[in-house]
């Protein structure tokens, strides 16, 4: 496992979610959606919708949890569980660490 800067916590508001691409091996990249709840927690997520190919840093983030733009599917951003359908697949999620103004995963 390693750990990889994604962005400054500046570049996510509370309350939103931003996609990021990172580069974690000499061909591979890795879209991941960063959210701040509104109460100021920190998460990190693969950024497709388990039932389709839609960016999830186009859906919305409530509480703890991210609602995917196209068909509506929601899941918690802690574990990744799917709240509501038509996602059935759990979603990846990453642990975040804040250092200073920094935001990084473990991936």
């Amino acid at each position: 496992m390693s750990e990889y800067r994604v962005c400054s916590t500046t570049d996510v508001a509370a309350g939103s979610v931003q996609g990021f691409d990172l580069h974690i091996a000499d061909d591979q990249e890795l879209s991941v959606a960063i959210i701040q709840s509104d109460q100021g927690n920190w998460f990190a997520t693969h950024n497709q919708c388990t039932h389709g190919r839609v960016k999830l840093s186009d859906g919305w983030v409530e509480d703890q949890t991210i609602e995917c733009s196209r068909h509506g599917a929601v899941f918690d951003l802690q574990s990744g569980d799917v709240i509501s359908l038509p996602a059935t697949r759990k979603l990846t999620t990453y642990p975040v660490r804040i250092d200073g103004d920094n935001v990084y995963i473990t991936v």
